[in-house]
């Protein structure tokens, strides 16, 4: 997200941007900024492009290449997504329909997490997906040792991440549950960004641009809003991280 021709380029001083021309984070500095970035100085062009060359091995082949710069590099959608916030968000869905859906009341934590993934291997089963993708769940399993303070995490694999959302988006399909009906729309939505890629080819036609820009909007806005909900309850749950910037940033270059 820091890697914008356009700003290394003609950066005048004091600009009220920290990623690029169109992040919608930082279009509007004073009143709708990344508090943990904005008296940070790694988002000036100098330290960056500093940055980005120590960082590169000096024996990537990538380097001898006439004209190569570290700025080429772009982050792409299987970190920035899958393995990032996608991680966090389907750690916390599962959690929360632990939590509020009528199916599981009564059960502890961990008996919740099992009834779930019983559910889980049931449609995967439905699906004709290996049901080893996710083979359990379960508290250690989304790295929660103390659920006050623990934020859960899905998966280090991103096909087990993206099959998560997927069933969480059909098992809540149709909630009349209040507390899972913005989690059912996250995991909707975010599913759907999964989809639209999967069916585009190299460049996206208008209407999938359109898809793309939609879905992923709505999927990051859903999971700030769950997150600040949760924040609200002392909950631990729907972590934000600076990979869920990134990916906004990517929903922006869509649009553009």
């Amino acid at each position: 997200m820091l890697r914008s021709e356009e700003n290394f380029f003609a950066w005048p001083p004091n600009a009220a941007v920290l990623c690029w021309q169109g992040c919608r984070c930082t279009s509007d500095l004073l009143n709708r900024h990344w508090l943990d970035a904005k008296h940070l100085s790694w988002h000036e062009p100098e330290l960056v492009a500093q940055h980005l060359d120590e960082s590169m091995p000096a024996t990537l082949p990538l380097r001898s290449l006439p004209g190569y710069h570290a700025d080429m590099e772009q982050a792409d959608t299987l970190h920035n997504l899958w393995l990032g916030p996608a991680k966090d968000t389907l750690g916390s869905l599962f959690l929360d329909v632990v939590q509020f859906h009528p199916q599981f009341t009564g059960l502890s934590w961990e008996d919740g997490l099992q009834a779930l993934c019983l559910r889980l291997h049931d449609w995967l089963s439905e699906a004709s997906l290996d049901r080893s993708c996710i083979d359990e769940l379960s508290l250690s399993k989304l790295s929660v040792d103390a659920l006050r303070f623990d934020f859960p995490q899905a998966f280090s694999k991103a096909w087990s991440n993206r099959v998560g959302l997927a069933f969480v988006a059909a098992f809540l399909r149709d909630t009349q549950v209040d507390e899972l009906k913005v989690p059912a729309t996250c995991a909707w939505a975010v599913t759907q960004v999964g989809i639209t890629m999967d069916r585009a080819g190299v460049w996206f036609s208008e209407a999938e641009a359109a898809q793309m820009v939609q879905c992923g909007l709505l999927y990051v806005q859903s999971h700030v809003w769950l997150a600040r909900e949760a924040l609200l309850a002392a909950r631990a749950r729907y972590k934000v991280r600076p990979r869920l910037h990134s990916f906004l940033c990517e929903v922006g270059v869509s649009e553009n």
